[in-house]
């Protein structure tokens, strides 16, 4: 497995908690601009645009989750003797 395609997997594993994500990150904003306020440059704004980034293809890739496929699943499996 590439690189690529292993953070993509990482990445889809986090989108599961997404909600707690979200929530951790905002929480972590907001603290950290607080501590960086007096001290604000390009190099303490880093950890913020990759945070941001980090969000935003988690975001993305908890899009694709289709509930209706999830639900199907179990009708794709014809014969579960054959499975073991």
């Amino acid at each position: 497995m590439n690189f690529s395609s292993l953070l993509k997997h990482s990445l889809s594993i986090i989108s599961v908690f997404k909600r707690p994500v979200l929530f951790r990150s905002a929480l972590f904003i907001v603290v950290y601009i607080l501590l960086i306020k007096s001290n604000a440059s390009v190099i303490t704004a880093i950890p913020l645009i990759l945070l941001l980034v980090m969000i935003y293809l988690i975001s993305n890739l908890a899009l694709r989750e289709n509930m209706e496929e999830f639900n199907n699943s179990l009708k794709n499996i014809l014969d579960i003797t054959k499975i073991k």
